[in-house]
């Protein structure tokens, strides 16, 4: 038998690609391949915003694990991990959606 894994099926609303990347840095410009970036073409307001990073967090475990270091980083900027910079036209979203995680971790004994 193999053990060869299919790969997870990928999200509508975009992939988040994984290997070597640097999540202390985010651009938030649609179609820009970090993180916290929606997909390519999307113009979404700020809710739709949050319903995309909504499905991206409870739709892969790996991406959730992201998430979540992201916002620990986020909150607490330490000398190993220093402070996200977030750029782009979802800036104010995505800090909301790490404040947000943060909140929901805590409440939650996650962090």
């Amino acid at each position: 038998m193999s053990r060869f894994r299919p790969p997870l099926p990928s999200s509508s609303r975009g992939d988040v690609p994984y290997g070597v990347v640097n999540d202390f840095t985010q651009d938030t410009t649609p179609g820009a391949g970090d993180l916290l970036a929606p997909p390519a073409g999307f113009s979404g307001n700020e809710d739709e915003y949050f319903a995309v990073m909504r499905e991206r967090f409870f739709g892969n475990p790996g991406t959730r694990t992201r998430l979540l270091d992201v916002a620990k980083a986020y909150a607490r900027p330490t000398h190993r991990s220093p402070q996200i910079k977030i750029d782009g036209p979802y800036r104010e979203a995505a800090e909301e959606t790490l404040r947000r995680l943060v909140v929901w971790s805590s409440d939650s004994g996650r962090m």
